[in-house]
């Protein structure tokens, strides 16, 4: 499966059928929440039921009057940590506490996102150029981490790259997806392209040093 990418379109997640190829992937859980149908985060700080409607996020919420949903703060980091985490029910009917696991056994769409190096994000701050990046504890995996790139200037010379956190809502990011695309690449600029050069040289530098000093 992580062969098979359907991310050339850029609009991909705005098709209303999901592709049989997808079943069982992040795909569905994203092209089911952006459907407007209702999922949970079934452990962890975010546990709860939330919904997808007049693209915002909302989480359900419960009072002796009945049931409501009111706006999340929800981020698209924390969304993206409980997919990869295998967090997310798409058992839109069932109560919160009570909605059994996704069975994902893939991850195309975030797995194009990590090896191509980027990817170009619109939101309301204008076309953003991104990097997703894992955080592990061991072999798990700790929280996802979505970082703005920046070529770097020295002496009026590009340097390399630079990669800072970034906090996105996950409603942002999900309106982005299902509206305004996603590129699946970093810009191609000759600006930007010289800064991930002059970065992987910097990164490559580096590696040799600590091995030179661990060889010692």
């Amino acid at each position: 499966m992580r062969g098979i990418n359907p991310l050339e379109n850029k609009l991909f997640f705005a098709h209303q059928n999901l592709d049989h190829r997808y079943r069982g992937t992040d795909v569905e859980i994203i092209h089911h929440i952006l459907s407007g149908e209702a999922f949970h985060i079934i452990t962890g700080d975010n546990f709860g039921k939330y919904v997808f409607q007049r693209n915002q996020l909302r989480q359900y919420a419960y009072s002796p009057a009945g049931t409501y949903t009111e706006p999340s703060n929800l981020t698209a980091s924390s969304l993206i940590t409980a997919i990869m985490r295998h967090q997310i029910s798409l058992q839109a009917t069932a109560l919160a506490g009570l909605a059994r696991a996704f069975n994902i056994h893939a991850v195309p769409f975030l797995d194009a996102l990590i090896d191509r190096g980027g990817f170009q994000l619109r939101t309301d701050g204008g076309l953003k150029n991104m990097r997703l990046e894992m955080i592990f504890n061991g072999a798990a995996i700790s929280r996802a981490e979505l970082k703005i790139m920046t070529p770097e200037m020295e002496s009026g010379r590009i340097s390399g790259m630079s990669f800072s956190e970034v906090s996105i809502s996950a409603s942002e990011f999900l309106h982005s997806l299902k509206y305004n695309g996603i590129i699946f690449t970093p810009e191609q600029s000759i600006v930007f392209q010289e800064a991930l050069k002059q970065n992987e040289t910097r990164m490559a530098k580096q590696t040799g040093q600590a091995l030179s000093f661990l060889k010692k």
